[in-house]
């Protein structure tokens, strides 16, 4: 229950970045400039929201915990792999298996 709505996000921005659905026009994404050795190559960088509704919106939550996959999930061809990799990954991450 607690990861409907993170696995849901992580999903439309996989889509995004694929091609597979069109970005709305107010969400924007902005890769992240900081060469860091660790983790994948479309980090995203988060934006500064002073009010609560900017914070919690849709391009500002899903920033950390895209930030925190894997290359190998990222890197996942079709959406279907993506999927799967993706609900192995927040299972082990929660505890769940």
């Amino acid at each position: 229950m607690e990861t409907r709505r993170p696995r849901g996000d992580l999903i439309d921005v996989f889509k995004i970045f694929r091609g597979y659905d069109t970005m709305n026009s107010d969400t924007s994404y902005e890769i992240s400039v900081k060469f860091d050795l660790r983790g994948h190559l479309l980090k995203l960088a988060k934006g500064n929201a002073r009010l609560d509704i900017g914070k919690h919106s849709f391009s500002n939550r899903v920033v950390d915990e895209w930030n925190m996959l894997n290359e190998e999930i990222i890197e996942s061809s079709p959406l279907s792999a993506f999927t799967r990799k993706l609900n192995n990954h927040l299972c082990y991450n929660n505890g769940y298996m």
